[in-house]
């Protein structure tokens, strides 16, 4: 009988032990659902949903729905599979308390520094060279143009893939190319003119053009323009600079070298989220009339963009809804493409 006890009581304290780490492992399933649910989500439009039952089923506001979705131009006009982003939880303030003044690092004892020349930042520089430089296109009731660009390319895999979707949809786009992989790739560059799409120079080697001397950001430039030229027999008179990145000096010099110097203002960020949700997430929201939208054709070694590819179509069906029209960077601000 003791020992029929002692079983017992053993198998007791076996289930609850089980008992224990169940309700761990669902603990620790759980866990990255409810983080995800503080930032943003996708959410795809389902048969005989409206934006109100959508607002309604994750407890948001109309108002908040909307201005999430800026691209939404008709509230009443949502259909079947159409994307819309799903605003997150704000992020909780910091609600640490103060040091004492007495448990403070100590400051250094402040010494005068020479007074700088402050730089004009890209918004200003878009204001000062306004016919020149150019972040996005006009805005007007009956615009809602948006055009898409690529950067980076080309290469021999994914450049092919978006051609292959923007040819499916019948969207033309820009392609701001590295001068080194024009020379690698030849075939995808004239790939791009026969079908329909417009050439701009990314440089030859990526550099920031804003750290470059003005020697060397010639080279890099006329060098690219050079071997686009001997391949297609184009000359561009766009220029993005690598990573947006430009300064006073640098820009007048691709002015006085005849280019229109095009940034964009909206990024997908694709070169860091390489999934499809994310890089949805990344650009819809800010999409307006005018909105030149920033993606990439090409990655470095060990990098994988096909989830652009495979995002563009849901894009492309999500603003045409809307009644946004796709052109090209040249068209949207009405300037030349090409010398």
């Amino acid at each position: 009988m003791i020992g029929l006890a002692v079983i017992l009581k053993m198998g007791c304290i076996m289930m609850q032990y089980l008992k224990v780490c169940v309700a761990a492992i669902i603990v620790f399933l759980l866990i990255p659902f409810s983080a995800a649910a503080d930032g943003p989500l996708v959410h795809r439009v389902e048969r005989g949903e409206s934006l109100f039952s959508v607002a309604q089923k994750y407890k948001i506001s109309m108002a908040e729905l909307l201005d999430t979705n800026a691209y939404i131009r008709f509230p009443e006009r949502i259909y079947p599979g159409q994307v819309l982003i799903i605003p997150g939880m704000p992020e909780p303030e910091d609600e640490s308390p103060s040091l004492p003044f007495a448990a403070r690092e100590p400051q250094p004892e402040w010494q005068p520094q020479p007074e700088l020349q402050p730089q004009p930042s890209i918004t200003q520089l878009s204001r000062i060279y306004s016919d020149y430089f150019y972040l996005s296109g006009p805005t007007a009731a009956d615009n809602n143009r948006v055009a898409l660009t690529f950067d980076d390319g080309p290469d021999g895999v994914y450049t092919p893939l978006v051609l292959d979707v923007l040819q499916e949809y019948n969207v033309p786009a820009t392609f701001f190319l590295i001068g080194e992989n024009v020379e690698k790739y030849p075939e995808v560059v004239q790939r791009i003119v026969d079908e329909g799409h417009i050439l701009g120079n990314h440089s030859w080697s990526h550099p920031r053009l804003s750290e470059t001397e003005a020697s060397e950001l010639a080279e890099e430039i006329n060098k690219t323009e050079d071997i686009m030229e001997a391949i297609t027999g184009l000359r561009t008179m766009l220029m993005r600079p690598p990573y947006g990145a430009v300064n006073q000096d640098a820009l007048e010099q691709l002015i006085e070298l005849n280019y229109f110097v095009i940034n964009w203002s909206v990024d997908s960020v694709d070169w860091r989220d390489q999934a499809v949700d994310p890089i949805l997430i990344n650009t819809l929201p800010d999409v307006r009339d005018g909105a030149i939208i920033l993606f990439h054709s090409s990655r470095g070694s060990g990098e994988n963009p096909t989830a652009t590819a495979v995002a563009l179509p849901e894009l492309i069906e999500t603003l045409r809804m809307q009644n946004y029209t796709f052109v090209t960077v040249d068209e949207l601000l009405n300037i030349p493409p090409y010398r």
